[in-house]
């Protein structure tokens, strides 16, 4: 099953088929590790998980502020998020940078009153999900608050100068 093209030339030259991420899921830290924070999670939400509209950008743009996360390279990235809703509230949101065969899983966020209830985990199940669907090769993730929770969906650790060139360009990286 070949992938759609991404709109970039370097790209879109060697399509490969479909692969699975198991294993290729990276964990960048630059900081170094804080004490082990193990939070309680309950698999229980009631919010919709869907993908991004170009009129949720102002709202996603209050969450990742709220939440004190950067805004650069979102609005060009936009067409790869995933947001959760509930009652017309924008309560979560996931985002992917694809960078020809790999990309970076960034921007996730959720609402402080819809913590430890499971939605997290279903937006970045979610774009992991989005990731195998476009063939996706590598995701990689730079994290300098949450190093505990990612390597529960499979993320592993390596050295920021190991990451892949593309990667390291976009605005997140």
């Amino acid at each position: 099953q070949a992938r759609a093209p991404t709109g970039d030339a370097r790209c879109d030259d060697d399509r490969q088929p479909r692969v699975r991420l198991r294993g290729r899921l990276l964990l960048v830290i630059p900081a170094p590790l804080p004490p082990d924070r193990s939070l309680p999670m309950s698999t229980t939400t009631a919010a919709t998980v869907r993908p991004a509209r170009p009129d949720d950008l102002p709202r996603v743009e209050a969450l990742l502020t709220a939440s004190a996360l950067p805004l650069d390279g979102v609005s060009e990235a936009f067409a790869h998020f995933v947001v959760a809703e509930h009652d017309g509230a924008l309560v979560g949101v996931a985002g992917l940078e694809v960078c020809c065969d790999n990309a970076l899983l960034r921007s996730v966020a959720v609402a402080g009153d819809w913590r430890s209830r499971g939605l997290g985990r279903q937006l970045v199940t979610t774009a992991i999900a989005q990731a195998e669907s476009r063939g996706i090769r590598a995701l990689y993730l730079l994290t300098t608050t949450a190093e505990h929770y990612f390597p529960s969906f499979g993320f592993t650790p390596i050295a920021r100068d190991a990451v892949p060139a593309d990667v390291r360009a976009t605005r997140e990286f």
